[in-house]
């Protein structure tokens, strides 16, 4: 079963990355995984869709925008329950005011089709990200500059599955990441919902265009012996996969 709701942990995820369109699509994972994976809490954001609590208002692009003071406080929301939930980010609130009238319409066409329409970067606010979803950590579209930034979102998410209140365990090492990251270039499934204690299964299930169509691989995948299987050693502290 994949990801619905309020990021519960246990739940696989799926993660494709399409390197030259600087995009990842996933499911599984939410906004608040991917801010603290990539430890990007200190950005602003401007709001493309969604209602957060903790925001400002801009009247020159009639948007609502998150500045850097309340970003904590708004990462912490619950933003599923938006429905559709877009963003891109800016490090300069005075950025927003140079925005123009073409920008503003590519903008608003990602927000609308999560898609860009020629490029997901806006000159004027050189975002990194732009983040665009409905009903987040269900199917998200992430275009990144540096798509290869997406390891540590991973890497973040495989920590959080496996510590515990009482355990502590070592970040996976940078061969393990690399290791997966190639395969997320197909299609990869990370099966926490059938883990154990120390270990889990990873699968290629290639590109998917339905909730239905994960599904159904899942499903047939699980009951194949080839793939990859990580586990965290705990004498020797460190990630071994096989």
């Amino acid at each position: 079963m994949l990801l619905k709701g309020n990021g519960m942990k246990n739940y696989s995820i799926y993660v494709r990355i399409d390197e030259e369109q600087n995009l990842v699509h996933t499911s599984g994972v939410i906004f608040k995984e991917f801010v603290k994976g990539l430890n990007i809490v200190n950005k602003g954001y401007l709001i493309l869709a969604g209602f957060p609590n903790n925001c400002s208002f801009n009247m020159n692009l009639l948007l609502e925008y998150v500045p850097k003071e309340m970003a904590e406080a708004f990462i912490n929301e619950n933003v599923y329950h938006y429905g559709d939930f877009c963003w891109v980010d800016y490090t300069d609130q005075q950025q927003l005011e140079y925005v123009t009238n073409e920008e503003l319409a590519e903008l608003l066409y990602m927000s609308h089709k999560k898609e860009p329409l020629h490029c997901f970067k806006i000159k004027s606010l050189n975002n990194n990200y732009a983040y665009l979803c409905h009903d987040d950590g269900w199917w998200n579209n992430v275009y990144m500059e540096n798509v290869s930034e997406y390891k540590r979102v991973i890497s973040y998410k495989l920590m959080q599955e496996f510590k515990g209140r009482k355990r502590t365990i070592s970040e996976p090492q940078e061969e393990l990441m690399d290791k997966i990251y190639e395969m997320c270039k197909d299609g990869l499934v990370i099966d926490f919902e059938k883990k154990t204690d120390n270990g889990v299964n990873l699968f290629c299930v290639g590109k998917i265009s339905t909730m239905d169509d994960l599904e159904n691989k899942m499903h047939r995948y699980r009951n194949k012996s080839n793939g990859l299987s990580i586990y965290y050693d705990t004498r020797k502290k460190l990630w071994v996969y096989f």
